[in-house]
């Protein structure tokens, strides 16, 4: 991977997604030098605070509302 560019690096510093489109969990914790973000449990852990997931307010309203379909 190429390092990425000042005008590029700006884009994604001014990006921000909702966080109904984000999926969350605790990787291992070699991620740094493996390069892969494995999903790993840690039981001697507190579980994630949920609390304020989809609860942010985005200056913009472009992120499309994902809908649950029953089948």
């Amino acid at each position: 991977m190429e390092k990425p560019t000042e005008e590029r690096l700006s884009q994604i510093a001014r990006t921000q997604i909702p966080s109904r489109l984000l999926d969350h969990c605790t990787i291992d914790r070699n991620y740094r030098t493996t390069l892969e973000a494995i999903p790993l449990d840690y039981p001697e852990l507190a579980p994630i605070d949920l609390t304020y997931v989809d609860t942010e307010a985005l200056p913009f309203g472009h992120w499309p509302v994902l809908q649950t379909v029953n089948a």
